[in-house]
């Protein structure tokens, strides 16, 4: 089988040859950085985890044929999300001044999605189209990764700030690629 290179990132921290199971977590613990064992179900795990997840939500949605502009930025928030989990697990990779330079990249796309959609009257039901209903789910999943870092006390004001924005982006995408986006008209 032919390995898809262009769908293969290199992270700086990550050790070279990386077996897929070692069995040192069978017993419930995992590593961190500097050989630290800690329980799968800390904090830091519990981050980790669904920051993962949100970077596999977001591999969903770059299956959707989406403007070039909204790929690249949303392919660069899956190398970003394992540099906050490296940040997380105590490796000394720098992630504020990256995340903040994001941050604002954020902003300014939903910035120019505010001018070209409509005014936003009243709460949406996360459904429409295909590719709109996952942008929502990755927004969800964006908001818990955000939840469960401010429970960490390893966490960054810079990453917090990032997963608040990119939660706030999807938002707005999946507007953007909605074919039906369906008002909340009577909250019950």
């Amino acid at each position: 089988m032919k390995k898809d290179v262009k769908n293969v990132i290199a992270v700086e921290c990550l050790p070279v040859n990386m077996s897929v199971y070692t069995k040192t977590g069978d017993t419930g613990n995992t590593g961190l950085w500097g050989k630290k064992r800690v329980a799968k179900d800390s904090a830091v795990i519990e981050a980790c985890g669904t920051i993962d997840e949100l970077s596999s939500f977001i591999g969903m949605v770059l299956s959707f044929p989406i403007e070039k502009e909204d790929q690249e930025m949303l392919q660069a928030t899956q190398h970003d999300a394992y540099l906050i989990m490296a940040h997380l697990a105590g490796s000394e990779t720098k992630v504020d001044e990256l995340l903040l330079t994001r941050v604002n990249s954020f902003e300014k796309r939903i910035d120019a999605l505010t001018q070209q959609l409509p005014v936003l009257n009243s709460f949406i039901y996360p459904r429409g189209s295909l590719s709109a209903v996952w942008f929502h789910l990755a927004r969800s999943v964006c908001r818990r990764a955000e939840r469960r870092l401010v429970a960490c006390p390893s966490r960054s004001i810079a990453a917090i700030s990032y997963l608040n924005r990119l939660s706030d982006l999807l938002f707005m995408l999946s507007r953007y690629y909605n074919t039906d986006e369906i008002p909340v008209t009577k909250l019950p």
